[in-house]
């Protein structure tokens, strides 16, 4: 009996000590709600007087005081503009293929691309980086590059824009130190280089085939004598050392060609009649 006692005193106490516990942990937790309700309590009453002193300085000195989303669109919209440029001057032209433009994170803008390679080796991508401040009197950067389809840099830029500043006066109105700037100096630089690797480079085999046809006095062994069936430029590859057969050198799309039976020339299968090109069907009808 006393030892049923013992064990039942010893029960009650452990059932004490437990309650105990328990309201000791629920106290510290209860400190650790307020001081966190006290943390952002503060960053919000500091962020309401961040808020007043730009308003007050927006509408007291006609300064355009900037926030983070703020920058950020103006520097899409610039990007957005370059996309705009480089989207009229090419979209017409068959040697190349234009991307949507994508709002970019730390990643492509857009990506412009000679269709002639299909691994798409033959392409520019045009890479924009945002380092966005956006409190009084810091810069904020957008970095952009334009990289081949090595990842090498053609060429570079960047836009800024920088916060205005300020502050109170002696009479409590709010004086301008430094108007907000936005400098895009660097971008018709790059603007220009990209434009003349785009005509330049992304796209050689046109040009390497005039250089052939002009040192071999315009004979021409390497595009065949009618028009590709996609872009009607006359472009078609009839030999492997120039690209592959059917391949047009302009929009990259793939001819399907045949020989003839009689003449053994390379022509588009579409023209073919009973096996023969339109030349030796001509020739047969006329005996």
């Amino acid at each position: 009996n006393s030892y049923q006692v013992i064990l039942n005193d010893f029960e009650k106490m452990n059932e004490q000590i437990r309650n105990a516990d328990a309201k000791f942990d629920m106290e510290e937790t209860s400190d650790e709600i307020l001081d966190t309700w006290s943390a952002e309590e503060k960053a919000e009453e500091e962020q309401d007087v961040r808020a007043y002193y730009r308003d007050r300085l927006v509408s007291e000195t006609g300064i355009d005081i900037l926030d983070e989303s703020d920058i950020e669109n103006q520097f899409d919209e610039t990007l957005h503009d370059l996309y705009s440029d480089v989207f009229k001057q090419y979209h017409l032209d068959v040697r190349y293929e234009i991307s949507d433009f994508q709002t970019p994170n730390e990643g492509t803008c857009f990506t412009v691309t000679s269709p002639v390679l299909e691994d798409g080796s033959l392409r520019v991508d045009v890479v924009a980086n945002y380092i966005i401040d956006d409190e009084l009197g810091e810069d904020s950067v957008c970095k952009i590059e334009c990289r081949d389809g090595e990842g090498k840099t053609i060429c570079s830029a960047e836009i800024s824009f920088r916060n205005g500043n300020g502050h109170e006066g002696e009479e409590g109105l709010m004086e301008a130190d430094e108007d907000s700037e936005y400098d895009t100096s660097e971008l018709e630089e790059l603007r220009e280089k990209l434009f003349e690797y785009i005509d330049e480079k992304l796209n050689p085999y046109p040009e390497k085939l005039d250089a052939y046809v002009y040192e071999n006095k315009g004979d021409n062994a390497w595009t065949a004598d009618f028009a590709c069936s996609q872009c009607g430029k006359f472009g078609v590859s009839i030999h492997e050392e120039f690209l592959p057969i059917g391949r047009c050198c302009y929009c990259g799309w793939d001819n399907e060609l045949e020989k003839c039976d009689r003449c053994g020339q390379l022509v588009d299968v579409d023209v073919l009649e009973n096996g023969l090109c339109p030349s030796c069907s001509a020739y047969i009808d006329k005996q």
